[in-house]
């Protein structure tokens, strides 16, 4: 966490020339002809690792993601690994998101999905990180006090351009920012 210091690092020359990271390219054709042509496609991630100190306010419940499952011409995809996958077994009849994390057998593979997808949402995980990294457009969900890199006060981030932040605007209330996220998702 020096470098930028060393480098002279400012808001203005934040080095983010993206994509640095590329999916390869076979395991991007087969994760191509799992997704559906015919509609928008979003990639979810709602929780990171339980294990991190600060997950608690990180991490949203899948259940704020159901109305989404609703638009028109949207269709949702599950990036999420780990136990909080688990979560899709308790979904509405009505709500329909395919899980793809559970056929990942590496980093790889979600990155392959992820250059295949129209959209990422997701709160503060490696997935956000990679899409940012990837160039591909993304949507960060972040709490009120966000770690350091999401700065305050803005809806963007200088490290990767093609991201748009979603913030809260109060302590731990998910719904406001889910209700933003809807209306911008409708409007595609």
């Amino acid at each position: 966490l020096s470098l930028p210091g060393i480098f002279n690092t400012s808001l203005t020359n934040i080095p983010a020339n993206v994509p640095y990271i590329y999916a390869d390219k076979q395991k991007s054709e087969y994760w191509k002809g799992r997704l559906h042509n015919d509609s928008f496609n979003v990639g979810i991630v709602w929780a990171g690792a339980a294990g991190f100190k600060n997950d608690h306010n990180r991490s949203c419940r899948l259940e704020y993601f159901v109305p989404l499952t609703q638009i028109r011409g949207i269709r949702l995809y599950s990036l999420q690994k780990g136990e909080r996958a688990d979560d899709l077994q308790n979904l509405p009849s009505n709500a329909e998101i395919e899980n793809l994390g559970k056929d990942f057998d590496d980093f790889s593979d979600t990155a392959a999905a992820i250059a295949n997808l129209d959209l990422i949402i997701s709160v503060d995980t490696a997935v956000l990180h990679l899409a940012g990294a990837m160039g591909r457009p993304a949507w960060a969900l972040l709490p009120m006090v966000p770690d350091w890199r999401w700065m305050l006060n803005c809806q963007d981030s200088p490290w990767y351009p093609t991201m748009r932040l979603f913030r809260q605007k109060s302590r731990n209330d998910w719904s406001e920012v889910f209700a933003r996220v809807g209306r911008e998702l409708a409007a595609i």
